[in-house]
């Protein structure tokens, strides 16, 4: 199983940072993440779930 650690996400999602990852995992409203220890880390499968479920036709609708 490939797991993404959380320090990775800001370089493969452009424009984010470490700070907006932390908070998605504090608000609830980010990808499924898997802690083990201290260590966070994302499974592809979830990130790209999480990605197609936040596409948007305009702001104010989203994609069917």
């Amino acid at each position: 199983m490939d797991l993404i650690p959380s320090s990775e996400m800001k370089n493969r999602i452009p424009g984010t940072t470490d700070g907006f990852w932390a908070q998605r995992r504090y608000r609830g409203d980010g990808p499924t993440f898997i802690k083990l220890g201290r260590k966070v880390f994302y499974r592809p499968e979830d990130v790209d779930a999480w990605i197609a479920d936040n596409l948007h036709e305009r702001t104010d609708r989203k994609a069917n």
